[in-house]
């Protein structure tokens, strides 16, 4: 395994120099101290202490050109002025973009904050400038930790941040109200199961957030068993890779989801975890992410990330750092065939080509092939809500898998007895008997090979429901047919209503469907189902029940580079 720890220097250094110059001078501005956020016009609360922190590490740093240079004990402590003149009375802060009052932005701003006020502690030479900044880090951190025991949280891996955070308070104060606090939250049980996936499926954020915070718990309050859970997460993860290295986040809870997160976002995950367990997967995959890092750098600076929120830990552990050149690399097998059944979702590798198989989501298909995407919708118009189909069951099949959707829905009978209320909305309409009841049932059996896709297609129950079969890809290609060229944009959508049609790729990767159908145009506008997609080039195959279909999707190359 490569020397993370050296190999970051220069992007650290550049990382300083670049929020030296961006860092508000003017004492009269409300952000005197830290640097705004573009994209708002504003800065949050909790920025200050991850300037103070960056410039902390910077100065505690002996590989640094910034190594002891006082402006950066001034860039911190102005940095720790503006954290702690936005604190609320009751020690909280906000999070202006949403939350107010919220003791997890607290915890949040301890991550960073927790390894760089220990770095202080251990290497402060207790001149001025240092002593008051532990003054200003004390503060913040005991004031931090009391709004953390008293007030609250919302969302499942918020309870981690907290617990972290305190445990770091916990280490710097020995107060044993944060213990006491975080074993609360110990108690009732980490939400991982035993497949690596978190509560809230956040494959490009939260699980991140929860895989952080358990490796600063286990080191905090030194409980190495938490590293087991988090080996879990980022084996289980290694299987949301896609061909072009971005994050499958199709089954998320959160924001996240539908979002291409670069897979570089677990980077320090791999690289801590790497050296904590001696894993060979995790060592080739960290050292993978940062010769991409440097690559970005060498093109361009301000591409590249720089993240030191474990700065202080190496600095104080040297030992850590040795070790990293000790550990054996191996790359991942990128062939595998993974059901995460409490999650939903399939995930199938072969070499550049991807499968995603998703529960209970209007977009249940994925196909990839690099950067290439192939998504499927289907739906028919079926007493309106019920139109879209979602996989309600996902089953393996020989060769594949099944997902199965089934509706039952009618029409009302009058009461039998007159109701104790004419009030529409207070009567029980359970009591109502019903009449002409209708199903509809829909069956995708669904084969991967290589770079083609299979699908069979059999919808029924009721008869002569009009169903869609949507495909959507980027827009931007050219759609063929033997008699048609379309130069498609963002929002077109067109009907393969027999035979073959390809679509042609910039880079001339081609993509072939083969099997269309139609029998109507009923498909961007029908009632009750998701509509045409804005963004996505759309090929839609409609039918009616009773009806059974085979459709066929490949990648290939255009035939001139064969």
């Amino acid at each position: 395994m490569l020397n993370h720890y050296k190999a970051m220097q220069p992007i650290w250094d550049y990382q300083t120099s670049k929020l030296l110059k961006l860092q508000v001078k003017n004492r009269s501005s409300e952000f005197f101290g830290i640097v705004t956020d573009f994209n708002k016009g504003f800065a949050e609360p909790s920025n200050g202490t991850g300037y103070a922190s960056h410039f902390t590490a910077a100065y505690y740093n002996p590989d640094s050109i910034y190594y002891r240079k006082e402006e950066l004990l001034d860039a911190a402590i102005d940095a720790m002025d503006f954290a702690l003149s936005t604190m609320n009375e009751d020690g909280t802060i906000d999070l202006r973009e949403t939350n107010f009052h919220d003791a997890t932005c607290n915890g949040f701003a301890m991550h960073p904050l927790g390894n760089a006020y220990k770095l202080l502690n251990k290497m402060t030479g207790n001149t001025p400038k240092e002593n008051k900044l532990k003054e200003l880090f004390h503060e913040y951190t005991v004031r931090s930790g009391d709004a953390m025991v008293n007030f609250g949280f919302h969302t499942p891996n918020h309870r981690w941040v907290l617990s972290a955070a305190l445990s770091y308070c916990y280490t710097l104060t020995g107060d044993e109200r944060y213990r006491n606090h975080i074993q609360k939250f110990l108690d009732e049980g980490i939400d991982c199961d035993e497949e690596g996936e978190f509560t809230e499926r956040s494959a490009g954020i939260y699980n991140i957030i929860c895989d952080r915070s358990l490796i600063t718990m286990a080191e905090e309050l030194n409980m190495p068993e938490l590293y087991e859970v988090v080996t879990r997460n980022l084996n289980m993860v290694m299987k949301y890779f896609e061909p072009d290295e971005t994050l499958c986040t199709l089954n998320s809870t959160r924001q996240d989801v539908g979002k291409d997160t670069p897979i570089n976002a677990y980077y320090e995950m791999y690289m801590i975890m790497a050296v904590k367990t001696g894993n060979p997967e995790f060592a080739w995959i960290a050292d993978h992410m940062l010769e991409q890092n440097l690559g970005r750098w060498m093109a361009d600076p301000d591409k590249a990330s720089g993240d030191r929120t474990y700065l202080p830990y190496f600095i104080m552990n040297p030992d850590f750092v040795a070790k990293m050149e000790t550990i054996p690399t191996q790359k991942p097998k990128l062939n595998y065939d993974k059901y995460f059944v409490e999650s939903g979702i399939v995930r199938k590798r072969e070499g550049d080509t991807t499968l995603t198989l998703i529960k209970d989501r209007p977009l249940f298909l994925k196909f990839q092939h690099k950067s290439h995407k192939v998504f499927l919708r289907f739906a028919g118009s079926f007493f309106g809500p019920h139109a879209q189909f979602v996989a309600q069951d996902i089953q393996p099949i020989e060769g594949g898998y099944r997902l199965t959707y089934h509706k039952t829905c009618g029409y009302k009978r009058p009461f039998e007895t007159k109701p104790d209320t004419w009030v529409w909305n207070k009567m029980d309409h359970s009591k109502r008997g019903t009449t002409a009841m209708q199903d509809f049932d829909v069956t995708f059996d669904v084969f991967m090979k290589g770079d083609s896709l299979e699908l069979c297609v059999d919808a029924g129950g009721a008869a002569n429901i009009p169903t869609k079969l949507e495909v959507m890809t980027n827009p931007g290609g050219i759609y063929l047919t033997p008699d048609t060229a379309l130069v498609t944009r963002p929002g077109d959508y067109v009907f393969l209503r027999q035979g073959s049609a390809q679509y042609l790729n910039s880079d001339h990767t081609l993509i072939t469907i083969e099997g269309g159908y139609g029998q109507h145009w009923y498909g961007a506008n029908m009632r009750g189902a998701a509509g045409a997609d804005s963004s996505s080039f759309t090929v839609t195959m409609t039918g009616v029940t009773p009806e059974k279909h085979k459709v066929k999707i490949s990648f290939g190359l255009s035939p001139e580079l064969k």
